[in-house]
């Protein structure tokens, strides 16, 4: 599991980016901002149910949740996927940028009104 320190998100694994003809580099990104501001996060628990893990187990406490917990894990993600994908969360994602970008702190409204000539 990792965790971004820009845009606060965790997710399993991150990427490398790969320009046209050439190799990925070796550089790993976040999957959300692109940003190399990432580190890895020690799993304690279960990613199924939750339970304290033993036995240097890296993900699931159980057999049960061996066989159950990729599926939720494929569920989370394209749920996620389609909230990233929506405009509202594009556009909220832009107002954040702008604002931490430039200092500021506009509201939905106001990013329109003052950035998009609304």
């Amino acid at each position: 599991m990792y965790y971004c320190l820009d845009c606060e998100e965790k997710f399993e694994r991150p990427y490398r980016k790969a320009a046209k003809g050439k190799p990925a580099d070796k550089t790993d990104y976040c999957p959300y901002c692109d940003s190399k501001n990432i580190e890895e996060l020690v799993v304690e628990y279960c990613r199924c149910c939750g339970r304290k893990l033993k036995n240097g187990n890296r993900r699931y406490c159980s057999s049960v949740c061996i066989s159950r917990g990729p599926k939720m894990y494929e569920r989370q993600e394209k749920r996620l996927i389609k909230l990233r994908s929506s405009p509202i969360y594009q556009i909220a994602r832009k107002i954040a940028e702008y604002n931490k970008k430039n200092n500021t702190d506009l509201s939905y409204g106001q990013y329109v009104a003052l950035v998009c000539g609304g």
